[in-house]
């Protein structure tokens, strides 16, 4: 991720508060994050192997920051120090996970296993666990594991957080009694605000979204996730297509890795005819790290069918989700069309085959079926 300054800011409000972890507790800060980092960074000056102070920066440049070059030399420090911490793992985890990297698995994997190992009852594992579900599109996983432990964590403010946001794609009703449990507390710290606000987005409760990404951003003007928030505020219910380019640019300047900012940046140009921007996110977005390739193949797809009018590039990408995921439905339909009309048998016989096991072997309904995807063009 790119590094950036923290930017100096008010006090923080005061039913919000800044949150760090260190030898399993947390070290709870009302004050604003430059202060933070300038009394920690004194206090290193005089106990350069402080394992909660290096923990406390690393998290600062992790979360704040959004420099993991940083973040990750003074974790693998913290781990030089003291060889059994935990804490430093589960931020190495973090990291790991916000790289959006598929390659990341195993070092995550082999991490959380350690992490069990060292402590299986400490409720970060737990959290981290389904957070690392959750990045890699394991949503029923990740419930699974909430869910479990938030029976034998209750009343966990971030368990809970995060199951809210997990319940609001398909439990609507489950979510928002979570949200009226965790908005109940006396403080909300940065990452419980991001939670809160994030699921009342999927909810379609924009004015709620708009007061949590407020707070955010008084707290860490950095908040990649804010910015996309109120990016996807202005576009579906203030229908304020500049804001949302400001708020997408910002992001993404921020982040230079962040695919939903990419794809508005790359629509507002294409509204505005920009061929030259256009073409510049559209480029940016072919290159983007995503933890599941078939959602940024099916955005892909997507833009070359329906903006870019490429039908050699949409069958392309096409091709792409099959080679990832060849049960994918609508790809299948897709090319069963394409062999019927190009007479080619093996295209045929390969979709008709996967379309029979999924007892759909009516011609006439298939071939009328509406080939234009479903899916929303959500990035994580």
């Amino acid at each position: 991720m790119d590094g950036v300054d923290i930017q100096e800011d008010n006090n923080l409000d005061d039913d919000c508060e800044i949150v760090f972890f260190a030898n399993k507790k947390q070290i709870t800060y009302d004050q604003p994050i430059d202060l933070i980092e300038k009394q920690v960074n004194n206090e290193l000056i005089n106990y350069p192997n402080n394992v909660e102070l290096l923990l406390i920066i690393g998290q600062i440049n992790l979360k704040f920051k959004n420099d993991s070059v940083q973040a990750l030399q003074i974790f693998k420090r913290v781990l030089i120090l003291d060889p059994l911490n935990i804490d430093s793992r589960i931020e190495i985890i973090n990291l790991l996970i916000q790289q959006k990297q598929q390659q990341n698995t195993q070092y995550i994997e082999i991490l959380i296993s350690e992490c069990m190992k060292l402590d299986p009852n400490y409720w970060r594992v737990t959290f981290m666990k389904g957070m690392y579900y959750l990045a890699f599109f394991k949503s029923q996983q990740a419930i699974q594991v909430l869910e479990q432990g938030n029976q034998i964590f209750q009343n966990n403010i971030w368990i809970n957080t995060l199951l809210a946001q997990l319940y609001s794609e398909q439990q609507k009703n489950n979510s928002k009694v979570l949200l009226q449990e965790v908005t109940q507390f006396k403080k909300l710290n940065y990452q419980v605000l991001t939670g809160i606000a994030l699921t009342y987005l999927n909810l379609k409760e924009y004015e709620l979204a708009q007061f949590y990404s407020d707070k955010i951003l008084k707290i860490n003007k950095n908040s990649c996730p804010a910015y996309n928030i109120q990016a996807q505020i202005n576009k579906f219910y203030h229908k304020n297509l500049e804001m949302c380019f400001q708020n997408s640019l910002k992001c993404i300047q921020i982040d230079s890795n962040q695919v939903q900012a990419a794809y508005d940046l790359y629509l507002y140009y294409l509204n505005k005819g920009d061929e030259k921007n256009k073409d510049i996110y559209l480029k940016k977005i072919t290159q983007l790290q995503m933890t599941n390739q078939q959602i940024l193949y099916q955005g892909l797809q997507e833009i070359y069918s329906m903006h870019e009018n490429d039908l050699k590039l949409s069958n392309y990408y096409y091709r792409k989700i099959m080679r990832v995921n060849p049960k994918n439905l609508e790809a299948n339909l897709i090319f069963l069309q394409q062999g019927y009309f190009e007479d080619n048998e093996e295209l045929l016989q390969s979709s008709i085959n996967f379309l029979n096991k999924q007892k759909l072997q009516n011609f006439d309904d298939i071939m009328d079926y509406n080939t234009v995807s479903q899916l929303n063009f959500q990035f994580l």
